[in-house]
């Protein structure tokens, strides 16, 4: 199995203890800091589009005896074959620096184009053509041992140099006599100082100004049945029978067939040699493949037709035992369906199933500027969480249509092919989600009962974990850790009105020790809290940071994180936890939150109609979580 990990991640810096962090404010540290899982995994099935045929689907069925007609029907519902006419018209094929690469590294705009006649055995002289607007054509002879170097001409045109001088025109063909193979020519052409070639190709070549100023564009004028020849989408071994392991004929028959109709459905005004249709590489890819060339003869002519009309043939390499469609109208003879035989496809192909790893952040930068479903502009801040919404069919195993998508700003729905264009097709390697694995922490999986509140509020920034991606949710949390809490969720709601962390020489409190030069250590976030009047000590001489703080503490420290005292005052008076007794100085703020929904209690399970708080209890992790949590959703 491949497993492609493309990850970005943040270091840890090993605060096993930091749990809570500064949104905002340009003291925080990274989200990453203390352990928690911070990035994206995306495990899926399949490589490429997966509309129409799965190319190592048609090779698992080849290999079970299917013939290609067979092949063709499942990919292409209700096509039929069906011979061309008029057979083997000419094309037009625009020529690139590099066919097989990415479209994204490669140009068809060339600042120097050179052409020969190839040597023997298959040298031939050929004909320029100088073509000028108002002034015809103007025929020259290369011989074989000649070459013409055609570059952009300072008027806009072409400019040709050979034995003949130097010539300009609007535009120039390249017309091969026939040789022993038919009409030949070999190029060589030039971009950004480099050279790609020399290559042969059949047919004739066009060369014109490209719409980019300053370059040419190279376009091969080639026979249909010579362009199916030397189509290099599929394995070569699949075409030897030398190689019996790999060998799967019928397979490449099936594709010679796809490309001829692809090509004679998209022929207009011309095709490209790249990713952008189909990968073509001339005569040279012809002659060392002479499978691919048998297959082409044997099926020479054979269109698909759906209606009486030729059809788009797409095809992808794998599409990890499910096909699917483009658009809400796909036509009828495109379908998402299940597709055995590309699970039946070797598991070291690449792309039967795959694995990619991607940062918060870098997911973050990615998303907030797609377009959003339904029209606008996504904008969610940090992405704490994606799930698949819709996928092609009720079928949990057919491909993600749209991801929902939850940040710290909002919710938003993308498109999934969309999200893969962002990655690059060759890391997010299909649409096909098996499991998306966001953020978290290994102890809290998804069913937890605090799952959300903790994911929530950890995608915020506002929590964090132990280096060994474990949130412990059921411990308690300490005071020091709650008041650095406290100054987080301020300073996350409250940004216009940070308050700063300082790297403080002298102890908040007697038994909180300052170390300084170190910023961020208990004191620092200890004397933040207090200097904001967040935290009071448990006398003057004492804090006590690392006793486990109360459930009514929690509450005095949040109203007063939240500027909420005048409006907890008039709720002291009231009787609403029946353990919360008139003489505890928190009741106040301990009533106001349970008016805001935020502190619930529990029901007495001796009296279920009395509600107690359990103020002396410490307040565990995941508690808090869910108090953090709701107190956002209230802002």
């Amino acid at each position: 199995m491949n497993r492609l990990r493309q990850t970005v991640r943040f270091g840890l810096l090993g605060l096993a203890l930091s749990l809570f962090l500064v949104v905002g404010s340009p003291f925080a540290p990274s989200v990453a800091e203390a352990g928690t899982t911070d990035e994206f995994v995306f495990h899926g099935l399949g490589y490429g589009h997966a509309v129409g045929m799965s190319q190592w689907g048609a090779w698992a069925a080849a290999r079970q005896g299917v013939l290609y007609p067979e092949i063709l029907g499942f990919y292409y519902e209700g096509t039929e074959l069906s011979p061309l006419d008029p057979p083997n018209p000419e094309i037009m094929v625009r020529l690139s620096s590099e066919p097989a690469k990415s479209v994204s590294s490669i140009t068809q705009n060339f600042t120097a184009i050179r052409v020969r006649p190839p040597a023997a055995p298959l040298g031939a002289p050929l004909t320029l053509v100088l073509k000028t607007e108002g002034a015809g054509e103007d025929l020259l002879r290369v011989e074989i041992g000649q070459e013409v170097s055609l570059e952009p001409s300072s008027g806009g045109g072409v400019l040709a140099r050979g034995a003949f001088g130097a010539r300009t025109a609007d535009a120039v063909s390249v017309r091969p006599d026939p040789g022993d193979m038919g009409p030949v020519f070999e190029v060589t052409l030039a971009a950004g100082g480099s050279s790609y070639g020399p290559r042969k190709y059949r047919g004739k070549l066009e060369v014109e100004p490209s719409a980019t100023a300053g370059s040419l564009a190279a376009l091969n004028q080639v026979t249909l049945e010579g362009y199916v020849r030397a189509i290099a989408e599929v394995y070569p071994e699949w075409a030897r029978e030398d190689m019996p392991n790999d060998y799967a004929f019928e397979a490449v028959k099936a594709q010679a067939v796809a490309a001829r109709t692809y090509a004679m459905a998209n022929r207009d005004p011309y095709l490209n040699d790249n990713q952008w249709d189909q990968v073509y590489r001339g005569y040279d890819f012809e002659a060392a493949n002479p499978g691919i060339r048998q297959a082409a003869e044997e099926t020479r002519n054979e269109v698909l037709r759906y209606q009486g009309e030729l059809v788009s043939t797409y095809y992808s390499s794998n599409s990890g035992g499910y096909t699917t469609v483009w658009g809400q109208n796909p036509p009828g003879y495109l379908r998402a369906k299940a597709d055995p035989w590309s699970l039946l496809a070797p598991l070291s192909n690449p792309g039967y199933e795959w694995d990619f790893a991607v940062s918060q952040a870098e997911l973050s930068a990615e998303i907030n500027g797609m377009s959003r479903v339904g029209g606008g502009t996504v904008s969610v801040g940090t992405v704490s969480r994606i799930e698949v919404a819709e996928r092609d069919t009720s079928d949990s195993g057919s491909h993600a249509r749209t991801l929902e998508v939850t940040g710290s700003a909002g919710t938003a729905l993308v498109r999934a092919d969309d999200l893969r264009a962002r990655f690059g097709y060759g890391s997010m390697r299909s649409t096909l989600f098996t499991r998306i694995d966001n953020p978290g922490f290994s102890d809290v999986p998804v069913g937890h009962l605090y799952y959300e509140e903790i994911m929530r509020i950890a995608g915020a920034g506002l929590v964090n974990g132990y280096p060994t991606d474990e949130f412990k949710p059921d411990n308690p949390a300490t005071r020091w850790q709650f008041a650095k809490m406290a100054v987080g969720l301020h300073n996350a709601l409250f940004p216009e009105a940070l308050i700063p962390l300082v790297d403080v020489s002298q102890p908040p409190f007697p038994d909180v020790a300052a170390q300084s030069g170190v910023t961020g250590d208990v004191s620092d976030w200890v004397a933040a809290a207090k200097t904001a009047g967040i935290v009071q000590g448990v006398s003057a001489e004492r804090f006590d940071p690392h006793r486990s703080i109360r459930r009514d503490q929690v509450a005095s420290m949040i109203v007063r994180a939240m500027d909420w005292e005048e409006e907890s005052t008039g709720h002291a008076g009231r009787e609403v936890f029946a353990d919360v007794t008139a003489d505890n100085v928190h009741r106040g703020a301990v009533n106001y939150l349970n008016s805001l929904g935020v502190l619930r209690g529990y029901s007495d399970p001796i009296e279920p109609s009395l509600l107690l708080l359990k103020p002396d209890e410490p307040i565990t992790r995941q508690h808090i979580a869910a108090l953090l949590s709701r107190i956002m959703q209230l802002q």
